[in-house]
């Protein structure tokens, strides 16, 4: 089972962690090592509803579980046994931080592209502000809704 209600366990089987976070385990992964840092750097202390801390990993999956399943808030919330105001400050901080990282990450291709004389166009996209935009008209910037 990947879910576990007060705490997080991330399934070592490829199949059921796919179907859930609809990545691989390596993505996974590596986006944690993309946010890592920044999300240590605020220093906040989210819980489970138990007390119990998160960790980065359950930071990124309580997030990417919120943002990619199409699920109710309150269904994230029972199925990681969190609160209300918890689910929704993760989703956000890990909303704020991937924006900060993508738009370095775009900055500094668009910067290597320009000095080897190539501009891929995924360059272009603004993925990542439309999904903050989203996020923000349907729950308020900031605070629930």
């Amino acid at each position: 089972m990947v879910m576990l209600p007060g705490h997080l366990s991330l399934s070592q089987e490829p199949r059921e962690f796919e179907s859930v976070f609809k990545m691989s385990r390596k993505t996974f992964n590596y986006i944690c090592s993309l946010v890592r840092n920044d999300l240590i750097a605020k220093a906040s202390k989210f819980a489970f509803a138990d007390g119990k801390i998160l960790s980065v990993e359950n930071q990124v999956a309580v997030a990417l579980r919120r943002l990619g399943s199409g699920e109710s808030q309150l269904n994230i919330e029972v199925s990681f046994g969190m609160n209300h105001s918890t689910v929704f400050q993760v989703t956000w901080q890990f909303v704020e931080v991937t924006e900060h990282r993508g738009i370095q990450h775009l900055r500094y291709n668009h910067w290597l592209a320009q000095k080897h004389d190539w501009v891929p166009g995924f360059m272009q996209l603004r993925v990542l502000q439309d999904v903050r935009e989203r996020y923000e008209a349907k729950w308020g910037e900031g605070g629930a809704s």
